[in-house]
Order: structure tokens, then sequence, then C-alpha cells
């Protein structure tokens, strides 16, 4: 998991529940932190991390581990699912240059298939269009000629009953934060409510009283 930090509405945590169901073993969900991100502020960091301790808490009601891990996101990877004995590894789609970069170089070395799911696009970026597009007009079109077969509604994502094979325990978050390289000169805001929940009422929010 890496830019759809979330439970609700994620096609890609939802094909990897499939595929783990499928084989009768269980899935994990893991997230690898670099602590030095180009351009990441605390305030960034904060509110991610914030965000990401909710989610560990959701997906542990679902019986789903959560792994925070820490470092240079290939190399950090592709050691855990050695280590683990991973069968297969689901992922988000991310257009960013450095993200695409960490996947490319990790689909190289990974001994197990690598799957990448668009869960951030209603028709996923790779069929919405081939090339470079001069506009919203010239990629208007080709996306609402698919929207009848993307645009589904969620199905729910259905608690684990395989177990993990191992106790895992719950993330040290005050230590991950201690542990930041972030640029301070951005301080978080408390007020900022960060997570799926948060999200959802914001959208809510905006929805019934700003959205005229």
């Amino acid at each position: 998991m890496s830019r759809d930090q979330r439970m609700a509405a994620n096609w890609a945590l939802l094909h990897a529940r499939a595929r783990a169901a499928e084989r009768g073993v269980p899935l994990a969900v893991v997230f690898c932190l670099t602590p030095g991100f180009p351009g990441a502020t605390l305030r960034a960091y904060d509110f991610m991390l914030r965000g990401l301790e909710a989610l560990e808490a959701r997906l542990a009601a679902a019986q789903i581990p959560f792994f925070l891990l820490a470092g240079e996101p290939t190399e950090t990877l592709a050691a855990f699912v050695r280590k683990e004995k991973i069968g297969a590894v689901v992922t988000d789609f991310d257009p960013l240059k450095i993200k695409r970069r960490w996947k490319a170089k990790l689909a190289e070395v990974l001994p197990v298939a690598f799957t990448e799911v668009d869960t951030h696009n209603v028709v996923p970026a790779w069929l919405a269009s081939p090339k470079l597009e001069y506009g919203a007009y010239t990629l208007r079109p080709k996306i609402h000629k698919l929207l009848d077969e993307f645009l589904t509604d969620f199905p729910a994502l259905q608690p684990q009953t395989t177990a993990w094979p191992r106790s895992v325990q719950r993330v040290d978050w005050n230590r991950v934060r201690e542990g930041l390289k972030g640029d301070t000169s951005v301080g978080p805001v408390p007020t900022w409510t960060p997570g799926e929940a948060g999200g959802a009422r914001t959208l809510g929010l905006f929805l019934s009283r700003k959205l005229e």
C-alpha cells in the first residue's frame, strides 16, 4: 500500500484479498516508509502517519495484519518478501517518477508475481489512454467510452479467516515519529483529521454545505 492509504473503496486491496482467499493463504498490508522522502515536511509525515495509525486499527478489526517497514523501498520490500515467504505482491498505481522507478526495480528483483492495480482512478490510467494527451478535451471522450465498464460499486472487504503464521506486534508510532528526517520548518496542523474516516467527513461537509 503506497498511494491509496485506505481500507474502503480500494481495488488493489480487494484484488489482493481475493487472490489470498483463492490460495487459502493470509493477506497482510505493508507500507514502506522512506524517512527522507524528497520534499516531505514534518506536517506531511504527521498527517500521513496519523492516518496510517487509524488504518492499522481498521485492518486489525478485519484480521488483516499491518506492517510498517522503514528504508529504501526496493531493498526493504524485497527482503520482507523473502523473509516472510510471500507468494505474491499487489501494489497500487502511482504516476510519480520516483515511485515508478522503485516499482520497476522491485519488479526486477522480486521472486514472485508483482501486480499493479489502479485504485485511484475510475478508469485505469493505462487503459484511458496509451499516450500523452494534449488536454482534457482529448482525454475526456476516451474515459466516457469506458465508464459503463468501470463505473461499478465496490464490494465489501471480507474479514480475513486465515490467520497470519505468527503474532504481529502493533506499530510503535511514537518511535516512528522520532526517527523522521523531514523538513521541520513546516509543522503539523492538529485540527486536520487524517485517515479515510476524516476524509469522508470532510467530503460530506463539502457536499452538504459548500458545494452549490
